[in-house]
């Protein structure tokens, strides 16, 4: 029972690593458009 809890705990947590990891990701592609957006206006 308690190995069966763990399990659950680790499953959990490696779907909100997931979740962050796409946010992280996301934001940097945001970031970088953003970027290049900024460097044609200056140009």
């Amino acid at each position: 029972m308690r190995r069966k809890n763990t399990i659950y705990i680790s499953h959990k947590w490696y779907l909100i690593n997931v979740l962050l990891k796409r946010l992280y990701f996301h934001l940097l592609n945001n970031l970088r458009l953003i970027g290049s957006r900024k460097h044609s206006i200056m140009q």
